[in-house]
């Protein structure tokens, strides 16, 4: 999964527009950057889940599997 800090009260400026990637806990907070951005698997209003997904064929059914980035270090694909 991938969210991307909002502008919202809760949120110091300087981290609205960042990024995370990861997985959520599906019991407990997920903590990032000292904010608990979920409970329980659910996120808090101040992050929005910008995954994207592809369709798949995987043994002829349709599955949605997640489109990660790719990762660039001084403009060089890694």
């Amino acid at each position: 999964m991938r969210i991307k800090f909002i502008a919202h009260e809760a949120v110091s400026p300087e981290l609205v527009g960042q990024e995370w990637q990861g997985d959520l806990k599906p019991e407990g907070h997920t903590i990032v950057a000292g904010h608990r951005i979920a409970a329980n698997g659910i996120l808090k209003p101040f992050v929005e889940d910008i995954t994207q997904y592809k369709t798949v064929l995987v043994d002829g059914v349709k599955t949605q599997v997640e489109v990660l980035p790719e990762i660039e270090i001084e403009g060089v694909p890694v």
